[in-house]
C-alpha cells in the first residue's frame, strides 16, 4: 500500500493513503481523510495558484466546494489542493433518471427545491463577481440522504475578475455568446435545470432535419425539444411538471435565442396527475395484465418463484402480503422453506425480519448498502462486501455472515446486483455469487464517470458519461465471468438501463426509441420489435423465465405471438 505526504500551506501535514482514494478525474487524483478532499493534480502546471484560491475565498457558502489551501510537495512545491469533503453524496445525473427517483421516492417538488437552491447559490456567485463558466450536469453533488441540498464542485476552475476560465463542455456552451457572462451562466443552468424537470437535455430529441449527434448544430439553430416538429422518447417526463413561467423561459432560451436570467420559482407548486394507457395485446405481442396497485411501481424482484413488487412505499409478495419498506430495502428467501425475510439498514446495521413470524434474526453486522445479485444478500460496509448465509434449524432460521471480500472504501459505487470500483486510477466490476466475487478489469471504461449499472445473469449494462454526452456500455460475460464481449451505444437520449437477461441466455432490452431487441448472451445473433404497444417508458422485469412490464401502477405478463 502506497502512501504520501503533503504540506498543507499555513497548516499542517497530510499523509494520504491507498484507502483515502476516492476516484480520478480529468484533472487528477482525489482522495479524502476526516472532513477534508485532497485534490492532486497530474500537470500541476494546470493548478490554480495561491492568488486565484485567494480570490475564490469569497465563495464563503456551505454548498460550495471550494479549494482553501494549496498541498505541496517534499521540495515545497504546489501540487494539489485541500476542500471540505462532503460524505453521503450522489452525483446529480443520478437524480435524472426515473428509476432513481421512484426507487427514492423523489416527489417533483423536491426537485423544484434543489432548483431554487441553486438559483440562490448562481446568484450569490455571480454577487462576487465569479462565473461558474462549465457548469454542467456532473460539476453539482447532491445528498443521498435526503436529497435536499446541493453542492457546487470542481470551483476551482471557476472564472474571477482577475483569472479567466477556459474550458467548457460543448453540452452547456452557449454558441450565440462569444464570451463567458452571468447569462451564459443562465444558459448552462438552464438546460441542467431542464433535465432535471424531465429527464432530458433540451437540445435532444429527433428532428427530421438533424441526426442525433448534431447537438451543436440543433443549438447555434434554435431547435429544442419544445419545437413541434421534434418528438422526444415516451420515458421523458411530461413537460407539466415544468413550472409556467419556467416553461416560457425555457422556451426563450432554447427557441428563440433570448439571453436573460431565470424567473421567480414557484416551488410549493403540486404535479400533475398523470395516468399510462392500459396495453393490449397486438399481432405481435401477446400482453396480459397481472396486477395493478394503489401506488406506482418502481422495482420487481424474482426469487425462487416468488415475485416481489415494489409499489411507493410498499412490498408486495406474490402471497399476498404486503409489508411497509423504505429506501434500499430487500426481500429476500430461505433456501429450503422459502420464508420471506425482510433486510434493510438501521442506525448502520443490518436488520433482518421473518415476515412469516414477524420475528427479527440475531445478527450483528454493520451495513452501509443492501445489494442483491441473483437470490444471495450482500452488505457493504466500508472496505468490506460481505455475504449473507441463511439457515434454517429446527424450523428456526438462523442469519450469519458468508464469505467477504475487501473493496475500496470510498472508491466504490453500489449498484443493481454488482459494484463498480476504481482502484487508483483504473476501472474494475465487481460480480458477487454466493461463493465468489469475480474482479474484472475493463480498461474500456476509462474516463467514464458511471451513472447506473445493472447486472443479471451475465450481462452487465452501465451508463456513462463522458465529454457531455451519456453512453450505453454492455458488457455479455462468459460462462466463467472472466472474459466480455463489449458494445456501446453512444450519446443516449436518456440516462436510463432497461433489460432482463433470461436464464436461458436471451437477453430482452427495451431501447429509448420503444424497440423490443432481443439477443443471445453468448451470441451475435439479434432481432427487433416495433410494436405501438410498447413504449419506452416501460420497464422491464422477469418471473419463472417470462418477461414483464410494468408501468405506473400496472404489472403486465410479454410474449411473443
Amino acid at each position: 500500500m502506497s502512501q504520501h505526504t503533503y504540506f498543507i500551506q499555513g497548516g499542517n501535514t497530510v499523509t494520504l493513503h491507498d484507502h483515502d482514494f476516492i476516484a480520478q478525474g480529468g484533472e487528477g487524483l482525489l482522495y479524502a481523510q476526516g472532513d477534508w478532499a485532497y485534490k492532486i493534480y497530474s500537470n500541476p502546471s494546470t493548478m490554480p495558484p495561491a492568488a486565484k484560491i485567494q480570490a475564490l475565498a469569497v465563495l464563503d457558502r456551505e454548498n460550495i466546494i471550494r479549494p482553501q489551501a494549496l498541498l505541496l510537495d517534499a521540495h515545497h512545491q504546489p501540487v494539489g489542493v485541500q476542500m471540505a469533503y462532503v460524505a453521503d453524496t450522489v452525483a446529480l445525473p443520478r437524480l435524472l433518471t426515473n428509476d432513481y427517483r421512484h426507487a427514492h421516492h423523489i416527489e417533483p417538488h423536491q426537485i423544484l427545491k434543489l432548483l431554487h437552491t441553486m438559483r440562490e447559490t448562481i446568484d450569490f456567485i455571480h454577487d462576487q463577481q465569479c462565473l461558474l463558466v462549465d457548469a454542467n450536469e456532473m460539476n453539482y453533488l447532491v445528498d443521498s440522504q435526503q436529497h435536499a441540498q446541493v453542492y457546487f464542485i470542481d470551483v476551482d476552475s471557476y472564472q474571477t475578475p482577475h483569472f479567466p476560465a477556459t474550458a467548457i463542455m460543448p453540452s452547456i456552451r452557449d454558441y450565440h455568446s462569444p464570451d463567458f457572462s452571468e447569462l451564459t451562466d443562465w444558459f448552462a443552468f438552464a438546460i441542467v435545470a431542464c433535465q432535471l424537470l424531465v429527464g432530458i437535455h433540451p437540445y435532444k430529441g429527433k428532428h427530421p432535419q438533424f441526426n442525433k449527434k448534431d447537438l451543436a448544430a440543433r443549438m447555434q439553430a434554435n431547435v429544442s425539444i419544445f419545437n413541434p416538429h421534434v418528438s422526444v422518447p415516451a420515458a421523458v417526463r411530461d413537460f407539466s411538471l415544468i413550472p409556467s413561467a419556467w416553461r416560457n423561459w425555457f422556451e426563450r432560451l432554447f427557441e428563440q435565442g433570448e439571453r436573460c436570467a431565470p424567473p421567480p420559482l414557484n416551488i410549493t407548486a403540486t404535479a400533475p396527475a398523470l395516468t399510462a394507457p392500459t396495453l393490449r395485446s397486438t399481432q405481435q405481442l401477446h400482453i396480459q395484465l397481472r396486477q395493478s396497485f394503489a401506488a406506482p411501481i418502481h422495482a420487481c424482484h424474482s426469487a425462487h418463484g416468488h415475485l416481489t413488487v415494489f409499489a411507493g412505499q410498499q412490498a408486495h409478495l406474490d402471497g399476498g402480503v404486503s409489508v411497509a419498506v423504505s429506501q434500499g430495502d430487500k426481500i429476500i428467501y430461505t433456501p429450503r422453506t422459502l420464508q420471506p425475510m425482510l433486510a434493510h439498514i438501521e442506525q448502520g446495521q443490518l436488520r433482518l425480519m421473518n415476515l412469516h413470524t414477524q420475528t427479527p434474526l440475531s445478527l450483528n453486522l454493520k451495513a452501509d448498502h443492501l445489494l442483491l445479485s441473483g437470490h444471495q444478500l450482500f452488505c457493504a460496509q466500508q472496505n468490506q462486501l460481505t455475504a449473507i448465509k441463511l439457515h434454517e434449524l429446527n424450523q428456526h432460521c438462523v442469519a450469519a455472515p458468508g464469505s467477504s471480500w475487501n473493496i475500496m472504501p470510498r472508491a466504490h459505487q453500489v449498484l443493481d446486483g454488482l459494484l463498480y470500483q476504481n482502484l487508483l486510477g483504473e476501472p474494475y466490476l465487481l460480480l458477487p455469487q454466493a461463493q465468489a466475487c469475480s474482479m474484472i478489469h475493463v480498461p474500456e471504461l476509462r474516463g467514464y464517470h458511471i451513472i447506473e449499472g445493472k447486472f443479471e445473469a451475465g450481462v452487465a449494462m452501465l451508463m456513462g458519461y463522458q465529454h457531455g454526452q451519456y453512453d450505453l456500455l454492455c458488457l455479455r460475460f462468459s460462462e466463467d465471468l472472466q472474459h466480455y464481449q463489449w458494445d456501446v451505444t453512444a450519446s443516449v437520449e436518456q440516462a436510463q438501463i432497461n433489460f432482463v437477461a433470461l436464464d436461458n441466455g436471451v437477453v430482452v432490452q427495451l431501447t429509448q426509441e420503444g424497440e423490443l431487441t432481443l439477443r443471445h448472451r453468448l451470441h451475435n445473433t439479434e432481432r427487433q420489435i416495433r410494436d405501438p404497444a410498447i413504449r419506452s417508458d416501460m420497464r422491464l422485469c422477469q418471473h419463472d423465465a417470462q418477461v414483464l412490464a410494468y408501468q405506473a401502477h400496472h404489472l403486465y405478463s410479454l410474449k411473443l405471438v
